[in-house]
């Protein structure tokens, strides 16, 4: 590692203070655990990984990447073997030129570097778009009184840190050409206090009232100067469509064709108007077929999640979007989502109603009500601001859905439409969200499939659940 990101005299005193430290390690092994927890739910199994700090061992071999390379700052040798998967580096940048990493694990790292801007700088050489930052720090707040814990011997001595701020570290960011995707606290309490301190550090650590005093800050960061805008790619536009006969013709009328070349996959469920043979006729006979490939899958399935879900296995393209059949979204808008994704201005792409004067009926009051009510418990869910969570325009990365498909399966089962599933699992990746403004109109044909208290249920039931899962 470079002397100037590092002094030599705090290795030094990293491997002066190795046994001292590792007791304290096993004394709070509460609070170090939590730093796992946190990784093991943020690094997905198959990813490649480069973690720069110290005690990084005891990280990398609780983690499950299908390659982990640890870059450590106490000199000593080893304490004991590592898993096959975890490799052992002495210079960053010979690491850095071996591939691609998924991820940069940061554990408290920049609190002891010289020059942080340089080694920002330095690690865009070994990485990617899709590369995340996971930055923690020690919250600044606490420092007055890790000092008098050090003094009073109940704490790890540590040498002089760089006691960074959450703006400290957002600035450092933007100087060096990374992007913060989100940020937030852990640990509010540090100790074990059976069934108080899970409670509580899950449910209350990154509430308003009590974020500022957590022991620790996080943030995800993704490179902005790895970004390639501009690109045209292959596109698939998934259109779940019951009881839609009457809106299949006018979609393909309007929609444009997206990227280098769109295909549109119809995905129809159990409608009891014509809605299938429609989508046939419009397949074989529309003026426009020959600019799209154009599919048709009927669901065995039940629900919207369900048809989208088969929708996205049948998509060869580069990005999906998903584009409601009733036609209540205007398919022109669709060009804003691609623009954004292509343009490297995000990763998810969320669209918002709520911006745009919306025609008269379309969205009933209560429905309006509990939009916005999800979308503050689901902004604060995610790190990200979302204003309209339920609305089903949304475009990702064909690879970043099949990342959230493979992870989050499990929990898939309890969203009736697709759109926590997929917001809350672009968060869990460490996506950047961004809403797109829509123009929302009344239906012109058939009537809502939504069942809003039964489903309203649904989709708290599904945020509850997720609550405990992301904090």
């Amino acid at each position: 590692m470079k002397k100037n990101w590092i002094h030599e005299d705090v290795q030094s005193y990293f491997t002066q203070m190795r046994d001292k430290r590792l007791a304290f390690r096993r004394r709070y092994a509460y609070f170090h655990g939590d730093v796992i927890a946190f990784l093991q739910r943020m690094v997905p199994p198959k990813s490649r990984v480069l973690i720069v700090g110290c005690d990084t061992q005891d990280i990398a071999k609780q983690l499950t990447g299908r390659e982990i390379y640890i870059l450590e700052f106490d000199a000593s040798p080893a304490r004991d073997a590592v898993p096959a998967h975890v490799t052992i580096v002495q210079d960053l940048e010979d690491t850095l030129r071996q591939g691609e990493l998924d991820y940069v694990v940061l554990p408290h790292t920049l609190q002891f570097l010289e020059d942080i801007q340089s080694f920002l700088e330095a690690i865009q050489q070994g990485i990617q778009a899709h590369t995340r930052l996971i930055i923690l720090e020690y919250n600044f707040f606490w420092a007055p009184f890790l000092k008098i814990a050090e003094k009073l011997g109940l704490k790890t001595p540590f040498h002089e840190l760089n006691w960074l701020s959450s703006n400290d570290v957002r600035n450092l960011l933007v100087l060096t050409r990374y992007q913060q995707v989100t940020s937030g606290a852990r640990c509010l309490i540090p100790i074990y206090i059976p069934v108080v301190s899970n409670a509580v550090n899950r449910l209350l650590s990154n509430l308003p009232l009590f974020r500022w005093a957590c022991q620790r800050t996080f943030t995800i960061a993704r490179p902005l100067n790895k970004v390639q805008a501009g690109r045209s790619l292959k596109t698939s536009v998934i259109v779940p469509a019951r009881n839609e006969a009457g809106n299949i013709a006018n979609l393909l009328d309007q929609l444009p064709v997206l990227g280098s070349s769109c295909e549109v996959i119809f995905v129809e469920g159990h409608s009891k108007d014509e809605t299938w043979k429609e989508i046939q006729r419009q397949i074989q006979s529309h003026p426009r077929r020959e600019k799209f490939q154009l599919q048709a899958f009927q669901q065995t399935g039940q629900g919207k999640a369900d048809a989208t879900r088969l929708g996205f296995s049948k998509a060869t393209g580069d990005v999906l979007l998903i584009l409601d059949a009733d036609l209540s979204v205007q398919p022109a808008d669709l060009v804003h989502f691609y623009d954004a994704l292509a343009g490297g201005t995000a990763e998810f792409l969320n669209g918002s109603r709520l911006v745009y004067e919306m025609e008269k009926h379309a969205m009933q009051i209560l429905n309006l009500f509990f939009n916005k009510v999800f979308g503050i418990f689901v902004s604060w869910l995610v790190g990200q601001p979302v204003k309209d969570t339920l609305c089903g325009t949304k475009v990702l990365y064909r690879r970043d859905y099949e990342r959230i498909h493979d992870a989050f399966l499990p929990l898939a089962s309890l969203d009736p439409f697709g759109d926590f599933e997929l917001l809350f699992g672009a968060s869990t990746l460490g996506l950047k969200i961004c809403d797109v403004p829509v123009r929302y109109k009344e239906r012109t044909y058939g009537s809502t499939n939504i069942r809003r208290f039964r489903n309203g249920w649904e989709l708290l039931r599904v945020c509850l659940t997720w609550w405990g899962q992301l904090r």
